[in-house]
């Protein structure tokens, strides 16, 4: 299943990002804190801070695999022409081959909205700890630091 994440740190790179996730790792199941076997910034919940629709951005769409590009299938009669592409010939690539969205990674005192659901999200605080919930709480105490939104498959 994928979860949301937020990490929260004072230096945003990449390799930070890797360093504070890395306890959480499952490593196919010989780590008992073990949380994730994949992660990726932004994934399926890339937009979270300023609304961003990625499934909408034409950088995130590709000839449709299904229908060859056409709009239509040939194996079988569906509305619309093609049920990945609904008879365009485009269709949104899978969530991990999305484009990094910059605002994925910004100052929490400066995130302007916070969905109403992202309380029951966990999150891991910029010491390293593990929450499960509690993340608006702590955003708010820690304004300087950096929320990471970051995509878990566990």
């Amino acid at each position: 299943m994928h979860t949301l994440l937020i990490v929260f740190t004072d230096k945003p790179t990449d390799l930070n990002v890797k360093r504070i996730m890395e306890p959480f790792y499952e490593n196919d199941g010989a780590n008992p804190d073990g949380k994730w076997d994949w992660y990726q910034i932004g994934g399926r919940w890339t937009g979270l801070f300023d609304n961003y629709e990625a499934d909408k951005d034409p950088v995130n769409s590709e000839p449709c695999w299904l229908c060859g590009a056409t709009g239509k299938r040939i194996d079988m009669v569906v509305e619309n022409g093609c049920n990945a592409c609904h008879g365009t010939g485009t269709a949104v690539k899978h969530p991990s081959e999305w484009v990094r969205h910059d605002e994925d990674i910004q100052k929490a005192g400066e995130i302007k909205t916070w969905p109403e659901y992202i309380g029951k999200s966990p999150y891991i605080d910029s010491q390293g700890g593990w929450h499960d919930e509690g993340v608006l709480e702590y955003a708010q105490a820690n304004p300087g630091l950096f929320a990471v939104v970051v995509d878990f498959h566990d």
